[in-house]
């Protein structure tokens, strides 16, 4: 199979549209250890995103591994039936990047004979819910901080918080989440973590970060910290969002000061024989 040249982000010129799914192949470079962030309201396309991110990371450096924290529910709707998935596109992405769903951290000795190796290069820890949230808050944040902990100490891991704001303000692991955004780079461990709250997450959400992935926000606070981001024009970053369609993100790389518009790319998609899901279909968060 033949090399793919990789562009850096430096290359890319200011302010250049182009697609996701072209940005993500042929121009995103993120090196272990640096952190992304996707930020942006609910319906806008992150989780897709992120997910897609995740599978082109490990492409692009196979001695590194992943796992994914999903807060969403793991059931649907009683009405729906209690054995249908509480959030269609996370388990569709994971059965596209071929990425196993497990409800415990760490691993069972189970688990890790059936996919044949010690480690997969990609899961995704999807604890269940109960019907009470108050008791899962407490074995959500066990099962989450297991997680974080173990990718810190292993090193040469990707982590992709789905939801910042639910791990900070909800199970309260903001000092392990910034310990690895402020340390996890001499590990070769990173966050790629989505918000749809920037005002109520770590201002390290945005320091730390080496790649930005930016969505439209009319919310005054969430314009404000888009206006902190580090080495950048405020005024100039909060006009660029402002004329960004739906779907469409920002890339922000501070370091280079390089900016691109990116455009929906199409779903994954499901490798099931039986897909009911239409092809193109536009993602959800």
């Amino acid at each position: 199979m033949a090399t793919r040249t990789r562009v850096y982000p430096s290359r890319l010129p200011a302010e250049f549209t182009l697609g996701q799914d072209e940005f993500i192949d042929g121009y995103l470079d993120a090196k272990p250890g640096e952190h992304i962030s996707l930020i942006g309201p609910n319906g806008g396309g992150k989780t897709t995103l992120g997910m897609k991110i995740m599978g082109q990371l490990h492409r692009l450096y196979p001695q590194t591994t992943g796992v994914a924290l999903v807060m969403k529910p793991h059931k649907g709707p009683r009405g729906a039936g209690r054995g249908v998935t509480g959030d269609p596109t996370v388990a569709r992405l994971a059965r596209a990047l071929k990425a196993p769903i497990t409800r415990e951290w760490p691993l069972s000795v189970g688990q890790k004979t059936l996919h044949g190796k010690e480690e997969t290069p990609f899961w995704v820890l999807w604890p269940r819910h109960s019907d009470d949230f108050r008791l899962d808050r407490v074995r959500h944040a066990a099962l989450f901080e297991s997680a974080l902990l173990d990718s810190y100490n292993k090193g040469r891991r990707w982590i992709f918080a789905d939801e910042v704001f639910g791990l900070t303000n909800e199970l309260r692991l903001q000092s392990v989440l910034e310990h690895i955004w402020s340390k996890g780079r001499s590990m070769e461990t990173a966050i790629v973590g989505a918000t749809q709250r920037p005002a109520g997450v770590s201002r390290f959400m945005y320091s730390s970060a080496r790649h930005l992935f930016l969505w439209r926000d009319p919310d005054a606070d969430a314009r404000k910290r888009y206006a902190e981001i580090s080495g950048m024009d405020p005024k100039a970053l909060v006009a660029l969002t402002d004329g960004l369609r739906r779907h469409e993100c920002l890339y922000v790389h501070p370091e280079s000061q390089t900016l691109a518009c990116l455009t929906p790319g199409g779903f994954l998609a499901d490798p099931r024989p039986d897909n009911s899901t239409r092809e193109g279909a536009r993602p959800s968060t």
